[in-house]
């Protein structure tokens, strides 16, 4: 997918944001999900923590649903699934804008 850095990272960076827009300047996109939407991807690395931003703008007339997930097969070296802690923020239910 054509993610666009919005920063250029430094050598010594510890984020980075990223940027994909779901239009019709890339309409193979649709075929996945047929609605238009932009993402905002932040990725920030500090005191031992991960933290990952997620954050979608509908940009289309309709509503869509969405769903996000990371592939299974990434992983912390040395540490064991069963010892992972993931904090998720409260969400509030979707509104029309």
């Amino acid at each position: 997918m054509a993610w666009e850095l919005t920063s250029a990272p430094r050598p010594d960076a510890r984020s980075l944001t990223a940027h994909l827009s779901w239009s019709e300047s890339a309409p193979e996109l649709f075929e996945v999900f047929p609605f238009r939407h932009d993402l905002r991807y932040e990725a920030r690395l500090a005191d031992g923590h991960l933290t990952i931003e997620l954050t979608v703008h509908a940009c289309g007339e309709d509503v869509g649903p969405a769903a996000f997930g990371f592939h299974p097969y990434l992983s912390l070296p040395g540490v064991s699934r069963e010892h992972w802690l993931v904090e998720l923020p409260e969400m509030a239910p979707p509104r029309r804008l």
